[in-house]
């Protein structure tokens, strides 16, 4: 595979983050894409858990409770796509409006397996369902700086009061692009005192002031019902990533290469040059390897000379067949 070349992964900054780097943050309601908030609030200076009221003199979840089922749940759930290589014929392309879809990404097979968004979704649906009385679970996305994702999303878990109770309606009924700050009394503080962050597709449970430092940036976040992935294909944006596991469940015979155990697979469909028409005929996969912060691209044509027989070269062809039925 001579042909493959190497590129540095772009650096990911971050002027805002949570709070273990105390500074604000500002955070949006949409389903994978930023909106800016008219005024930044503090994840900071929360009020004391013992200010909240409770709804009755029952035994209330604690917060060892929800991580407890939280770590066990993770435990469980693998990242990765691998299930979808085994029926690339599924595989559409559909064109709307300017924008491609693949259908067939997204497969809620009943598994805890998928990517980052799928696996949120899972964990996040049980957690509710558990701890319905004393915890409600938003989706926020973050950008994540170990893989380089622009977008990756995580479970935080919301304490119940009354002042949260309706914030999270308002989040749930808000229109798509309006700010969190349109919310009739939006309570920041409140909202994150005592919250929970979980990241199933790494097993990273914490609360949400002690949150590893490869979380940065929060690009969006909402409730689990408006961030359902299998309500919709997957949009397939030109040049961004679209990640499908490790490298050894997606591509096994290039695992075996020397390449670190760590190290995850994506396919991109390329932007097109300047001026020209929506037409894409070509994917390119790419390897990332973390700890380099670099990555090794290669195309359908490196892959069908190197692995013909490989069901990740197969699923590589199929999608860009698909693309070439659009021409």
């Amino acid at each position: 595979m001579q042909a493959m070349k190497i590129y540095p992964l772009k650096n990911v900054t971050s002027s805002k983050t949570l709070p273990n780097k105390r500074q604000d943050t500002d955070l949006c309601v949409s389903k994978y894409s930023s909106v800016p908030l008219k005024e930044g609030f503090k994840l900071l200076n929360y009020a004391s858990a013992a200010s909240i009221i409770p709804f009755c003199a029952r035994k209330k979840a604690k917060p060892d409770d929800v991580k407890r089922e939280a770590r066990e749940l993770c435990a469980r759930c693998h990242y990765g796509k691998a299930d979808i290589l085994d029926n690339p014929d599924k595989l559409k392309i559909k064109r709307e409006t300017g924008k491609l879809f693949l259908e067939g990404y997204y497969n809620d097979n009943g598994e805890l397996t998928g990517v980052c968004e799928e696996l949120a979704h899972k964990t996040g649906t049980f957690l509710r369902e558990k701890f319905k009385k004393d915890y409600m679970p938003l989706l926020i996305s973050f950008s994540e700086k170990k893989y380089g994702f622009s977008e990756h999303v995580c479970v935080v878990m919301i304490k119940r009061n009354e002042i949260n109770d309706a914030q999270m309606k308002g989040i749930e009924n808000l229109e798509y692009g309006k700010n969190l700050n349109d919310i009739e009394g939006f309570d920041g503080q409140s909202l994150f005192d005592g919250a929970i962050f979980i990241d199933p597709s790494f097993n990273i449970v914490c609360d949400i002031e002690k949150m590893p430092p490869d979380y940065t940036d929060v690009v969006s976040m909402n409730t689990i019902e408006k961030n359902n992935p299998y309500n919709a294909p997957r949009e397939i944006i030109p040049g961004a990533n679209n990640y499908l596991g490790y490298l050894k469940d997606i591509c096994p015979e290039l695992s075996k290469i020397n390449f670190p155990p760590n190290a995850m697979v994506s396919f991109v469909v390329p932007k097109n040059k300047a001026g020209g028409t929506l037409s894409y005929k070509k994917v390119v996969f790419r390897v990332h390897l973390p700890q380099s912060k670099r990555y090794i691209e290669g195309t359908v044509k490196d892959l069908k000379k190197a692995l013909p027989h490989s069901k990740f070269t197969a699923f590589m062809t199929k999608l860009e067949e698909e693309l070439m039925k659009g021409g």
